[in-house]
């Protein structure tokens, strides 16, 4: 009986994490998922540029030129320019080398073309 209250509990505790990641209504910069590693990895080394929020970070959407990002999060971190056209901005990273939120933007001919953020583990 013991057993099966347990495997009960554990369904049930399931389904309400599952149903927040899909009925909650505000868009998030991290997954659930990545919600669920923070709780097992407690220590996090972010460094943030100086103008970045994430009321801001949720704003920038695919398509955005280069100049509104920089007028909504400020001047990243770090820019990075690929041979392929790719240029990247890094909102974020970790001055001690281990978990951190990252935050980057991707650029393809001066508009956004991806919108990157997760827990970072390392």
């Amino acid at each position: 009986m013991i057993k099966q209250d347990t495997g009960i509990k554990v369904v049930l505790l399931l389904t309400v994490i599952c149903s927040i990641g899909v009925f909650y209504p505000k868009r998030n910069v991290e997954g659930l998922g990545d919600v669920m590693l923070k709780c097992f990895f407690r220590s996090s080394s972010t460094q943030f540029a100086a103008g970045y929020s994430d009321e801001g970070f949720l704003s920038v959407e695919i398509g955005m030129m280069e100049n509104d990002v920089i007028r909504i999060l400020g001047e990243p971190l770090n820019k990075y320019s690929r041979d392929s056209g790719l240029v990247s901005y890094e909102y974020s990273n970790s001055p001690r080398f281990t978990h951190y939120h990252l935050r980057q933007i991707h650029f393809t001919d001066g508009n956004v073309s991806e919108i990157v953020s997760f827990y970072y583990l390392d």
